[in-house]
Formats: structure tokens, sequence, C-alpha cells
């Protein structure tokens, strides 16, 4: 684990090199569609700002169990962590739908543009996580899992629930914790339990969507298909591993993300074909509208 990279936390430096990917991608793709470059700066500004707010509020509400019990601020310190993917599309879409009705956009051709911002966010965010040491995995009790199983340190989010599990208690800081390394279990006092690496999973996995975007974007379909099929990837690839996932409450029988990533994975998948049948083609504008 390493919380800290340079001297800057490493989910954030993460986030902000996935930024900046994201936007030289959508600039170029803005730029062969034919759009003027400060499309791809807007729609940053709305991806970035739009993800924080949505991304955290629904976490806030996730949780809000513990944070009733916190100074309002705690709400706001996103430099602590505490972010739920699926919240950012409560922000991001409507604002996308504002900037396009403004310009005079195509709205399926700016979410197909701005799709590109779901992987990237994905392979970095969750390459973020492993580094923090958050949105950790299960045990990995099978064998299938043992040669890429990792251990994360003392102190880490991970180490931190196991040991309060261990101990039956239901919160503790990491220094009361410390103080009580030799009241847990042999494998817990020199780091968490062998875990299966599921942030590294997901950012291959998103990684491996982008590359579909890219390709799929500039070939023959109709517009919002991409933004359909991305969605629809993504949602199911949550839905899946949420089962390698040790850090999220049951909500029957599955997660809340489960019965989120169902119900957006159906939804997308209609979309794609709605939009197939009845969508209009997609037409890279003239080179001259990009200046």
């Amino acid at each position: 684990m390493y919380p800290r990279i340079l001297g800057l936390p490493s989910w954030g430096l993460m986030i902000g090199l996935g930024t900046l990917t994201g936007y030289l991608l959508l600039a170029r793709l803005a730029r062969r569609d034919g759009h003027h470059r400060d499309l791809a700066i807007d729609l940053t500004w709305i991806v970035v700002l739009g993800g924080l707010v949505g991304s955290r509020a629904l976490h806030v509400l996730e949780y809000w169990d513990v944070y009733r019990n916190l100074p309002p601020v705690e709400m706001l310190r996103i430099d602590r962590g505490g972010m739920s993917w699926y919240g950012m599309f409560a922000t991001i879409l409507p604002a996308a739908w504002w900037y396009a009705r403004r310009h005079g956009l195509s709205l399926l051709e700016v979410f197909d543009l701005g799709t590109v911002y779901l992987p990237v966010a994905q392979a970095f965010g969750r390459t973020g996580c492993f580094l923090a040491g958050c949105c950790w995995g299960k045990p990995a009790e099978h064998t299938l899992w043992a040669p890429i199983a990792v251990r994360f340190p003392v102190g880490s989010p991970a180490w931190l629930e196991e040991a309060v599990h261990a101990l039956g208690i239901e919160h503790g800081s990491v220094a009361q914790l410390r103080a009580q390394l030799g009241s847990l279990p042999p494998a817990l006092r020199e780091g968490s339990y062998a875990l299966i690496p599921v942030q590294l999973l997901m950012a291959g996995f998103g990684a491996a969507v982008l590359a579909f975007y890219l390709l799929y974007h500039g070939r023959h379909r109709r517009l919002g298909q991409p933004f359909a099929a991305v969605f629809t990837l993504l949602a199911l690839g949550r839905f899946g591993f949420e089962f390698l996932r040790a850090d999220n409450p049951m909500v029957g029988e599955f997660t809340l993300h489960q019965w989120i990533s169902l119900a957006l994975a159906a939804a997308g998948a209609l979309l794609w074909w709605a939009l197939g049948r009845w969508a209009p083609p997609y037409e890279p504008r003239a080179a001259a509208a990009r200046d």
C-alpha cells in the first residue's frame, strides 16, 4: 500500500492522472469529429466537478448512520476517501444535458464523447484505491487467487476492518488497534489476511472497456450507442466484481451496488437496442467546424 506518492495522496494523484488522460483522449476524439477544442475542456469540468459532488453525496447517503454522528464538515472531506461510483451519474448526466441544450449540440453526441471518462475513471480510480488500501477484496481462500493475493499493512483500511471484526468491537482507531496487536490473531499482527486484489481486476477491466470504446466510437453505428454500450459493460462488470469485494454491506441477496448495476445494465442494453433502431447515424462534422 502506498497512500502517498511524491508527497501527494495516491488516490488523488491517480484521479489527476486519469483526468489528464481522459481530457487528452476526449480532445482528440472531439477534434476528429469536427468539434471545437473548447468542448473537451467544458466536458472535463462537468465530469470532474459533477463526478466529485455526485459520488460523494451517494457515499454519504450510504453511510448516513456514520456521518450523522460526525461534524457536518466531515461530509466534505473527500481527501479522506469515500466516493461512490454510481453517484456521479445523478449529477453528470443532467449537467451534460444542460450543456448540450445551451450550446445547440446533440445530446447523444455529447454523451458519446464524454463516455471516454467512464472507463478511464475506473482504470485510474481503482488503481488509486489499491494504492490507498481501500475497496478491498475478500480473503483469497481459493487456490485460484493464491498467486495474485495481496496483504495490506497494519494501519490500512482493510486491516482496520479485519482487526475490528477479530476483536468483536464496532469501531476503533488505528492507534487503539495497534495497542492491541497482541490480542489479534497471529496473521493480523503483520497485516491483513491475504486478499483478492479486486481493485486491480476492476482497473484492468476498465482499461479493456476503454480499448473497446476507442475502437467502437469511430466505426459505423448510431449516435448514443457507444455511451449505452460502455454504460452496460461497466454495470455488468461492477455486478460481477462485487462478489469479490468485502467492504460493501448486503441488501438482501446482493449489495446495493449490485442492485443498481442490474437495473442500469438492463436500461443500458435496452437503450443500445433502441438507439440502433431509431437514432441518427454517426457522421463526423466537416473539418471546417473544428476551428
